[in-house]
Formats: structure tokens, C-alpha cells, sequence
């Protein structure tokens, strides 16, 4: 714990908006303790001998925090991503018996259930999994660390529309290249479309060819941890997926989301993951992923 609090930069002492004095340490067990599992701020106030609105202001104080301090780090950290390292994930990738050898990572589109809200259920309903909600765009390395997160957007948005808006598409046109210059690129469900260099899809031909066929099929197989990073932010952090707790409006939810997803990241580079076995490519160091010495 001593060393999460040291690369988060979390004060040895917090003093909080309204005055409140409280130990760093403390400050990190409330955010991990409040997004592990939903519970009433009274309850967790027993726990840690501080009132109901003491937790809250202390939690919102922690979450604010890491998610200042570290925002660039779940946008794009491009002191990190160097090319070296998007062609070793590339290489990680190749080496899991994937068809293509310059894709990096997989990207997708997250559909985040929330509370129903008095106003903008229009712009917050989704039509396809008819629930309201928000959407963040994601791009998932093999190592199982979420390199970019962006959100939320209106849940109606379609996934080449968040590629779009998040800035990604531009971020990869000036980044998104191996140390001979080579493109590199990210691979994405059936939802994206058009003609961009730094990103493929399945093929949609109504009758491919045996090899784009083949092409589809084993891509499907890799593009799934996707889906590993955000079942393991969920169950880690269950708070996240306790729909009744995002209320729009009424807290930042937003930042709550990706305080989850940086901490589930944090997580993966202390204790692994079950991809290592998959894809073969361990993640870095806690201290290097939130350049705790720069």
C-alpha cells in the first residue's frame, strides 16, 4: 500500500477542502475501499471513524486527485509509448499467432450502465442494449494495461464517431509508428469503418475469401481481452458496475470511471494478469506506468 500512495503522489498528510486533516494512507484505503464495493457512506464511515460526509469529502479529494495528476496517462502517456515499445506490443501480438504484425493494441467502445436521470435520458438512452448509459473509447494493449481512455460520451454515439471525437484518430496519425517507421495499428470490432491508416476491422465482404474469412475468425480470438480489461475493472472494482451508484448529474462520475480504470491498471502492473499466458507480454512497473522518479 505504502508503495500505490508513493506512485500516486498522495501527501504523507491531506488536508481537504473543507479543512479535514487525515493521513495519506487513509485517503488511499477510503478510494479503494469506496470503488471495491458498493456501500453506504455511513457504513464505511463505521469503519474508518469518520462521519458519512467526512468519507465523501475525503473520497472525492482522492479521486480528484489521482485523476489530475494522471489524466495524460490514460489519454496517451507519449513519454511511454515510445515506438519501441508499440512494436514490442506489436511483436507480442504477432507472437500470439495473430494474422497482422504491426497491431499494437484493440480498441472498442465501453456502453457504461448508469442511473436513470430526470433530464437527458434522450442523449443518455442506447438503442441497442436499450439501458441508459455513457460511453468511453478504450484501446487495450496485450500486456492488459488500458493505454488510452477517453469519455464519456452521449451513449447513442457509434463507435467510429468516438474514434472521431476522442482525439485518438489524430494522437496515432503522429505517434502510431515502430522504430523503422513502419504504421502501426489498432484493431477494432465490425462498428468502425472508413478508411483511416492506424486502424482495421474485420472484413465485411458478404462472401469473403477463405483467408479473409480465416483473417476474421483468429483476430476475433485476440481482439476478446478487450473485454478482459473492462470484466477485470468490474471485479476489482464492483462499485463501477452497480448501476444505481452513477447518478448524472448529482457526482462526477465520470471521474470515478477512470480513477477505476487507472487503479485496475495500477493493479495488473503490481500482480500480472491471466494474459501473460495468452499474449506473453508482462506489463511495466508501477512506477514506471505512473513515472513515479520524473
Amino acid at each position: 500500500m505504502p508503495r500505490l500512495q508513493q506512485a500516486l503522489h498522495i501527501p504523507a498528510i491531506v488536508s481537504t477542502d473543507n479543512r479535514l486533516i487525515v493521513p495519506g494512507i487513509e485517503v488511499l484505503c477510503i478510494v479503494l475501499r469506496r470503488l471495491s464495493f458498493p456501500t453506504r457512506l455511513d457504513d464505511l464511515g463505521k469503519e474508518f471513524g469518520h462521519e458519512g460526509s467526512e468519507i465523501s469529502r475525503i473520497y472525492q479529494w482522492g479521486v480528484a486527485h489521482i485523476c489530475t495528476l494522471f489524466s495524460d496517462v490514460l489519454y496517451w502517456d507519449k513519454d511511454w509509448l515510445t515506438s519501441e515499445v508499440l512494436r514490442e506490443y506489436a511483436d507480442a501480438v504477432w507472437d500470439a499467432s495473430a494474422p497482422y504484425v504491426d497491431c499494437f493494441g484493440f480498441v472498442d467502445g465501453t456502453v457504461w450502465q448508469i442511473c436513470r436521470p430526470l433530464q437527458y435520458q434522450r442523449q443518455l438512452f442506447n438503442g441497442h442494449h436499450q439501458l441508459l448509459a455513457l460511453k468511453f473509447h478504450r484501446i487495450m494493449a496485450p500486456d492488459r494495461i488500458m493505454i488510452h481512455l477517453r469519455g464519456p460520451f452521449n451513449s447513442p454515439f457509434h463507435a467510429i464517431t468516438l474514434w472521431k471525437q476522442s482525439g485518438i484518430k489524430d494522437l496515432l496519425v503522429e505517434h502510431a509508428f515502430g522504430p523503422n517507421g513502419e504504421i502501426l495499428f489498432v484493431y477494432g470490432d465490425p462498428g468502425y469503418s472508413g478508411k483511416f491508416p492506424h486502424i482495421q476491422y474485420p472484413f465485411k465482404l458478404a462472401f469473403p475469401m477463405p483467408e479473409q474469412h480465416a483473417c476474421n475468425v483468429e483476430m476475433s480470438q485476440h481482439w476478446i481481452c478487450v473485454e478482459w480489461g473492462w470484466g477485470k475493472a468490474k471485479t476489482e472494482f464492483a462499485t463501477l458496475d452497480w448501476r444505481q451508484m452513477q447518478k448524472v448529474l448529482l457526482s462526477p462520475i465520470a471521474l470515478y470511471f477512470c480513477c477505476g480504470i487507472l487503479l485496475t491498471n495500477a493493479h495488473t502492473c503490481l500482480y500480472r494478469s491471466e494474459t501473460l499466458s495468452h499474449f506473453r507480454c508482462c506489463p511495466p512497473l508501477l512506477e514506471h506506468y505512473l513515472r513515479v522518479n520524473q
